[in-house]
C-alpha cells in the first residue's frame, strides 16, 4: 500500500512500484540468483522511493509548486543525467514563471551539483531509516540507502560502485527504468537505454538479463498487478503482529508528514488525541487502538496534492480545492486495497467529514 503512496507522490501511474517489483522477480529468475538477494531486491522495488516526501518542498519550487509533476518529468533521466535531463529541465523548470525567474531557477538547478547530490541522499537516507523502523528483511536498509547509485560510481552515494552497490538494488534500478520506459517509449525504447546505460548507470550483468529475453514478457501484468506482485514475494511470506502493524503505520505517518517541514509529527498527534479522545468516551479498547491507527494514516492522501497548493497563501481557486479534496480519497481509496487495512480506511477517508454534511 505505501509503494501506490510513492507512485502519487513521484506523479507515477498507480501500480508502477508494483510492476517494479513483478519485473525484478523476473530478472532475478533470468540471472538464478539466490533467495537473499532476490527478497532485497523485492522490497528494493517497492520502497525505493520511499524518501521522496524529505525534499518536496524544494522540488515544488523548481515547477511552480508541483513537485509531482517535476517528479514525473525528470523520472527517465534520474540515472543518467546529461542532455535529456537539459532538454526537460528548459521545457520544466520555471514553468509560468516570468523568464527572469525561470533562468534563475534554471542556473540554480544546473549548476548546484552538490544541492542535487544532498537531494537525492536525503531520499536515500530517509527510506534508509524508515526500512530500519518497518523491520523489513536484513539488508534492505543498506539497498535503500543507495538508491541512486550507479555501477560506474557516479551516482549518490558519490563513489559507490560496481558490487559494492547492493545486489538488490542494483536489480530494483534496471527493473524501474524497465518498467517506466517500457511505458514511455515500448520495449525499443527499453532495448535502446538498456544498451546505452549498461556498464555506467546499469550493472552489466543485470542489463544483459533484460536484453538476453524478450523484454515484453518481462513488463506483461495481464493479471491485477497487486496480486501478481503478492505471488512472486520472494521466500516466506512476511506478516506483522499487532505491534510491529503499529511500528509499520507510524512510518507511514511520517512519510506523509516530512511533505512539509511544518506537519512534522502532526499524524501521530491527531492519532494520539483520538485515542485519548476515544477512551476518555469509554469506548472499547480495540476500538480505542483502530481509531489510532486511523490516525496514524489519515494524511497519507496528502501526497497526492502539489505542495504548491497546500502552501499557497490566501484562499484557494476552484480547482486547488478540488484537488485538496482528492487527498482523503485517495486515503481511502489506497488502503482499502489491502484488506487488513479496510477498516482503517473507512474512518481514515473521513477525517474531513463534518456532522451537518458540508465536509468531503
Amino acid at each position: 500500500a505505501i509503494s501506490l503512496f510513492t507512485d502519487v507522490a513521484t506523479g507515477q501511474p498507480q501500480e508502477h512500484a508494483l510492476r517494479t517489483a513483478v519485473v525484478a522477480m523476473r530478472l532475478a529468475e533470468r540471472l538464478a540468483w539466490g533467495m537473499d538477494d532476490r527478497v532485497v531486491g523485492y522490497y528494493g522495488s517497492l520502497l525505493r522511493f520511499l524518501g521522496c516526501t524529505a525534499t518536496a518542498t524544494e522540488t515544488a519550487e523548481l515547477g511552480g509548486g508541483d513537485d509531482m509533476a517535476v517528479n514525473a518529468a525528470f523520472a527517465a533521466t534520474v540515472m543518467q543525467p546529461g542532455f535529456e535531463e537539459l532538454r526537460v529541465a528548459l521545457r520544466t523548470v520555471g514553468a509560468g514563471e516570468p523568464w527572469p525567474a525561470r533562468l534563475s531557477l534554471l542556473a540554480r538547478m544546473l549548476t548546484d551539483v552538490h544541492g542535487r547530490e544532498r537531494d537525492l541522499g536525503a531520499h536515500c537516507e530517509v527510506a534508509a531509516r524508515f526500512a530500519a523502523r518497518m523491520g523489513l528483511p536484513a539488508g534492505v536498509e543498506a539497498a535503500l540507502g543507495a538508491a541512486y547509485a550507479r555501477w560506474d560510481g557516479r551516482g549518490v552515494p558519490s563513489g559507490l560502485a560496481g558490487t559494492d552497490i547492493p545486489a538488490g538494488m542494483r536489480l530494483a534500478i534496471v527493473a524501474r527504468d524497465v518498467d517506466l520506459l517500457a511505458r514511455l517509449g515500448g520495449p525499443a525504447a527499453v532495448g535502446r537505454v538498456l544498451r546505452h546505460r549498461r556498464g555506467g548507470a546499469y550493472d552489466p550483468s543485470i542489463a544483459d538479463a533484460a536484453l538476453d529475453g524478450d523484454i515484453a514478457d518481462l513488463v506483461a501484468t495481464d493479471a491485477n498487478a497487486w496480486e501478481l506482485a503478492m505471488d512472486l514475494e520472494p521466500g516466506i511470506p512476511r506478516t506483522a503482529d499487532d505491534a510491529q502493524s503499529d511500528a509499520l503505520l507510524e512510518a507511514c505517518a511520517d512519510f506523509a508528514d516530512l511533505k512539509f517541514p511544518h506537519t512534522a509529527a502532526h499524524s501521530r498527534a491527531v492519532a494520539d488525541l483520538a485515542a485519548r479522545a476515544a477512551a476518555a468516551l469509554g469506548l472499547p479498547g480495540g476500538t480505542a487502538a483502530d481509531i489510532r491507527r486511523a490516525g496514524l494514516v489519515h494524511d497519507l492522501g496528502r501526497v497526492s496534492v502539489p505542495s504548491g497548493v497546500w502552501l499557497r497563501p490566501g484562499p484557494l481557486d476552484t480547482a486547488d480545492w478540488e484537488s485538496v479534496r482528492l487527498h482523503s480519497y485517495y486515503t481511502q481509496r489506497i488502503l482499502t486495497r489491502s484488506r487488513h487495512l479496510a477498516d482503517l480506511a473507512r474512518i481514515a477517508g473521513a477525517h474531513h467529514e463534518r456532522l451537518d454534511g458540508s465536509g468531503y
